[in-house]
């Protein structure tokens, strides 16, 4: 079996059941890392045991993570921290497409492009509140949001059946994934080129709410994209260059120069 490093992070989940149920459901697909962001009850009371059977050590091992801090923006910053240790990190939602909110578009599950995974790729699948799901703040943290086909009359499904379809996907993939020799861009690199694309933005006169738009777009896309190391250097270098000739266009005159010759 193609071993992935993935853990499931839970946000605020609000039943030790469904903790239970969300760890027996991994081991049946082989996954065993799972996190615990600010759980409502003890993830890992008899209750909890009871509904993850043989699951239990998976439980028992879970990292749980409890925030002290006084005010929304500050538990953020604590989330933050945690999911930069990841190199991709796909949120899950049950809303329908917003179109006029970008940061809630999601991807649907069967349209995931799983070919530039590696065993290097440490990855994050995060899980909202069973009642209301990601806030848009949280929403914001991740790479791109999943999103599982279900009928418009009742689209949101129990947390523990939606992990369990997932991972039952990955497992799925996992076992038929090529072994091209592709080197997926790191998060670092990403990073790295969403900064250039920012910075030519801005150097672009615009509307505030278009500029903060079109960079969550490129955000949207490049996190969609699964991007290999060798088009996000080109991308990079590309952008680098755009810039490059909006600062200083007498440069851009001296390269056609140079071309022509």
């Amino acid at each position: 079996m193609y071993a992935l490093d993935l853990s499931i992070v839970l946000i605020n989940v609000e039943s030790s059941g469904n903790v239970g149920s969300i760890a027996r459901v991994m081991k049946n697909f082989g996954f065993h890392k799972l996190i615990l962001f600010n759980p409502k009850e003890d993830p890992k009371s008899k209750y909890a045991h009871g509904f993850a059977m043989h699951a239990q050590e998976i439980l028992e091992n879970a990292e749980v993570i409890y925030n002290t801090r006084e005010n929304i923006q500050e538990e953020n910053e604590d989330l933050k921290k945690l999911l930069q240790k990841f190199d991709l990190v796909i949120g899950t939602s049950a809303k329908g497409i917003v179109r006029k909110n970008l940061k809630r578009i999601p991807i649907f599950l069967n349209e995931l492009d799983f070919t530039l995974f590696t065993e290097k790729s440490k990855v994050a699948l995060v899980f909202g509140r069973e009642s209301t799901g990601l806030t848009n703040n949280e929403i914001k943290l991740m790479d791109f949001l999943l999103r599982i086909p279900a009928d418009n009359d009742y689209p949101t499904l129990n947390i523990s059946h939606a992990v369990g379809i997932i991972l039952y996907t990955f497992y799925l993939n996992m076992n038929q994934i090529s072994r091209q020799e592709i080197s997926p861009a790191s998060k670092a690199e990403r990073e790295l080129l969403l900064k250039q694309i920012s910075h030519t933005i801005d150097n672009i006169p615009m509307q505030e709410f278009r500029t903060e738009r079109t960079l969550q777009s490129f955000k949207n896309f490049l996190g969609r994209s699964f991007l290999s190391e060798k088009e996000t250097s080109y991308l990079q270098h590309f952008f680098q260059k755009i810039n490059l000739a909006i600062e200083n266009p007498s440069l851009l005159n001296n390269n056609k120069k140079i071309e022509k010759k």
